[in-house]
């Protein structure tokens, strides 16, 4: 058959649908076209449609399906059962471009049941085919059960795609983490290939070799094959594994600490996808962007990238897929301390992964759920979990998933109170971690090694720790790990009373946590930016679709008008054709009938217009979204180096102000002058204030969540000591009832701050008669809750909506700038805190926060 040697030369139909045209691939659509036009005989016009659709698989699935629709009709007309069968496997073809796996493997079997002794080849590519279709859904057992099958067939015709069924069986065990198995398989393919030129095949050869090695730790070799694999790509322009070999190289980068690299290829890899689409790639691509967004803790992104790819997995049936995203899902929620959702999702994920029996999903699944447990204190069932997913993971021989929840397993340790225990856990995550070259994982053990030892007060051990940690770091690119380790050898020398190092650590945090927030914030501007634009493109284009649907069904309307016009005319011939009154009418419906071809010939005039509009639209947003996009990243660069340089301009001025009044003080005798210096200081202060609040709104929103254990007794106490002053100056009684004397796990900064605008609110509107300010703090559940009390002005119930407003203020006579309680409620909202206030006028008001004890496991972000 004419057909079978286009489909002996290249392999790229099912999964390369828009791929660029090949070298010559041009030429030879055009030479079969100039054929088709010149060719009579009907048997030679099906080889020839059936030859086009083939080629315009690599261009342009739309043509190739139509090309194909035609050899099949026409085929079919003739009783041409050669062209019919190949016709009706390029269709099921066109139905594994889109991922519409079963009208695929209904077409592959329809082309099977056509008999042929010399169609060998096709039905064992259609087999083929057919495994590819059920190991995409997951039926893993069926799909091995055809590769298997068709071995014999293919080694006794010495079949094109023997090595494309040994590929097929390498990927079921991949799939099922069979990484040894796999390899067999795929060695086996490698041996065909050897001396041959199926480039096609030789991508998904080396893809595979890549991933299973490294699965293996097998890492030089790994890194060579998907090295192989990228020149192969390049060298043919195959979309498809380019976008393969951005997504392997963000997963190396960011292993080594990259982060910065890891983005730029996930980056690149999404820039493909606008020119070559295949919508299981596009899941897969969606679900490696938000696991990278996962580590740099933007979570909405992730989850925005997680919800897409579901949406995608679940339209396709793709269950392998399904269950990864209900647990990529559920660590995102974890990490928001949203727990009845991540339950929730982790639980899917499990149910589904055991119904596929896919180890590797089951063993992250109860890593999750670990972790879970942990963050509700339900240690035992933290602990129960770590080790059905330890078991699984050493059963399954992944190491990195070991070392990950042997790191994870060890925070629960060190809750329950056994440090020794604990810090063997990570001791041997670091041996197991040896081959894994994960720089990222090693910083963590090293870092979370010294935490532990800190704890323990072997200070020795610890610094040794993180001189490995800073030493890594060092070489790696990743600030946010640079910065960790400056905290923790802050905390170091502050715990062996070695306050100017601890000092010097602590600049240096200060500095790369500045630059790491202004980096990180412009760079989800603009990707939140791109999403904007991306949807408005979307809508702008579904608007002018709408448009042309309705023309579209407009056009119907009229056409269903002329056929019943067309009727109506036939009838009065008939029936009136002796009857010159019959000859008039049947003018007079002519000429309804001319007009109605004028509207239609309008309405076709106007489908034209509309779809020229969506082309202008193509064409011309992407530039506008480049445009725009541009111009708000400048805009917010501008607007963030104005408010950075203008805060530390103004507070420069000022604090000399300060000075120079104090001095003045001083070194004047004259009553008068020192009054107004008083003065001078006095406003000087309220300015500092307002810059501080101003600064502290901005602070929070850039914060990032550090928990640490604290004593709530002391926290009060620290933020009542800088409000002295004014207590003695107003004659304030403080009363304090704190019932919480073990620590609590928050993020202190921002509790600070709730108590710093309290305790000032209360002072600033505080009784005239008899003043007091009543703090109690006790725990409720999991929770902390902390009153503020006064028996000051109070609040009137039409105000009571407005006071976390910013710049709100009752009454003008306020001696406030109406910043407090805005920032009160900025503050809270970060720590997922609950706040609300209990006031009547003239009588006082009680401010009530209720704040989460929180765990620190930020460090846990093993998976």
């Amino acid at each position: 058959m004419k057909g079978f040697n286009c489909i002996s030369v290249v392999f790229c139909l099912a999964l390369h649908a828009n791929a660029p045209v090949a070298i010559g691939q041009s030429d030879i659509q055009q030479d079969l076209t100039e054929k088709l036009k010149s060719e009579k005989d009907s048997f030679k016009r099906v080889d020839l449609l059936n030859d086009l659709s083939y080629s315009y698989y690599d261009l342009n699935d739309t043509l190739a399906r139509s090309y194909a629709a035609r050899a099949l009709q026409l085929a079919k007309s003739i009783d041409y059962p050669v062209g019919i069968k190949y016709a009706t496997l390029l269709e099921g073809i066109g139905f594994f471009g889109k991922a519409n796996f079963d009208s695929a493997v209904f077409k592959f079997r329809e082309s099977l049941s056509i008999k042929d002794p010399n169609s060998t080849e096709n039905d064992v590519y259609a087999l083929a085919l057919i495994g590819d279709c059920l190991t995409a859904t997951a039926k893993y057992d069926s799909a091995r059960q055809v590769f298997e099958s068709t071995l014999p067939i293919a080694k006794k015709s010495g079949s094109y795609w023997l090595p494309r069924l040994y590929i097929g069986l390498g990927r079921i065990a991949t799939k099922r983490w069979d990484n040894r198995e796999a390899l067999t398989f795929l060695d086996s393919a490698r041996h065909l290939l050897n001396n041959t030129r199926t480039d096609f095949q030789r991508l998904e050869l080396f893809t595979l070799l890549g991933e299973v090695y490294g699965n293996l730790l097998r890492v030089d070799e790994s890194k060579a094959a998907l090295d192989e694999m990228c020149f192969l790509a390049d060298s043919i322009g195959d979309h498809y594994y380019l976008i393969k070999c951005d997504l392997q190289n963000t997963e190396f980068y960011y292993e080594r600490g990259n982060f910065a690299e890891a983005l730029r290829r996930m980056q690149h890899a999404l820039e493909l996808t606008k020119t070559y689409y295949y919508p299981v790639q596009q899941a897969e691509l969606f679900i490696k962007a938000g696991s990278l967004n996962i580590q740099i803790a933007e979570f909405d992104l992730a989850l925005d990238y997680f919800f897409k790819a579901l949406e995608i997995a679940e339209a396709r049936g793709l269950e392998a897929e399904i269950a990864t995203i209900y647990g990529k899902i559920a660590w995102v929620f974890k990490e928001e301390r949203k727990l009845d959702l991540a339950t929730d999702y982790a639980n899917r994920s499990l149910a589904l992964s055991e119904k596929l029996g896919s180890r590797f999903d089951i063993a992250y699944s109860h890593n999750t759920l670990g972790l879970i447990f942990f963050l509700q204190n339900r240690f035992e069932e933290s602990i129960e979990e770590f080790q059905l997913s330890l078991a699984i993971r050493r059963e399954i021989n992944y190491t990195r998933g070991v070392v990950a929840t042997l790191f994870n397993e060890s925070f629960v340790l060190e809750q329950l109170g056994d440090t020794e225990k604990a810090l063997s856990q990570l001791l041997a995550a670091m041996e197991q971690a040896k081959p894994v070259r994960n720089v990222h994982s090693q910083v963590y053990l090293y870092r979370g090694a010294a935490n532990l030892l800190m704890k323990m007060k072997r200070y020795d051990e610890a610094e040794d720790f993180l001189k490995r940690a800073l030493e890594m770091d060092t070489m790696g690119t990743s600030r946010l790990s640079l910065r960790n380790t400056y905290q923790s050898y802050a905390t170091l020398h502050e715990a062996r009373g070695n306050f100017k190092a601890a000092l010097e650590f602590r600049k240096k945090y200060e500095i790369l946590n500045d630059s790491i927030f202004s980096e990180n914030s412009a760079n989800k501007i603009a990707e939140l930016q791109g999403i904007y634009d991306l949807k408005q493109k979307e809508g702008e284009i579904n608007g002018l679709k709408r448009e042309r649907q309705l023309q579209e069904d407009l056009l119907q309307l009229q056409n269903a008008e002329i056929r019943d016009q067309k009727r109506q005319i036939y009838i009065v011939v008939i029936f009136l054709s002796l009857v010159s009154v019959f000859v008039a009418v049947m003018i007079y419906l002519y000429r309804r009938l001319d007009e109605t071809q004028r509207d239609l010939k309008r309405v076709n005039e106007q489908l034209k217009g509309a779809n020229e509009a969506i082309l202008d639209v193509n064409n011309n947003l992407e530039q506008k979204v480049n445009e725009r996009t541009s111009q708000l990243k400048q805009a917010y660069a501008e607007l963030d180096t104005f408010f950075y340089r203008s805060s530390h301009d103004f507070r420069r001025p000022l604090t000399t102000l300060m000075g120079l009044a104090d001095v003045a003080r001083i070194t004047i005798k004259n009553e008068q002058a020192i009054e107004l210096f008083k003065l001078v200081r006095v406003t000087a202060e309220n300015l500092d204030k307002m810059l501080y609040k101003l600064q502290s709104i901005s602070d929070i929103g850039a914060m990032e969540l550090s928990f640490k254990n604290v004593i709530v007794r002391d926290l009060i106490e620290n933020c009542l000591e800088k409000h002295t002053q004014a207590v003695e100056e107003l004659g304030v009684r403080v009363i304090l009832d704190i019932q919480i004397e073990s620590a609590i796990t928050t993020y202190p900064a921002l509790v600070s701050i709730i108590l710093d605008n309290l305790i000032e609110n209360a002072l600033n509107f505080s009784s005239k008669l008899h003043p007091y300010i009543k703090i109690n703090a006790f725990p409720k559940g999991q929770n902390m809750v902390i009153e503020v009390e006064d028996n000051g002005h109070g609040i009137p119930d039409q105000h009571r909506s407005n006071i976390f407003t910013m710049y709100f203020k009752a009454t003008e006579k306020s001696k406030g700038n109406g910043l407090g309680l805005y920032i009160v409620a900025k503050a809270a909202e970060k720590l997922s805190a609950k706040i609300h206030v209990e006031t009547a006028f003239d009588k006082g008001s009680r401010f009530i926060v209720e704040i989460p004890d929180c765990v620190e496991i930020d460090e846990a972000v093993l998976s």
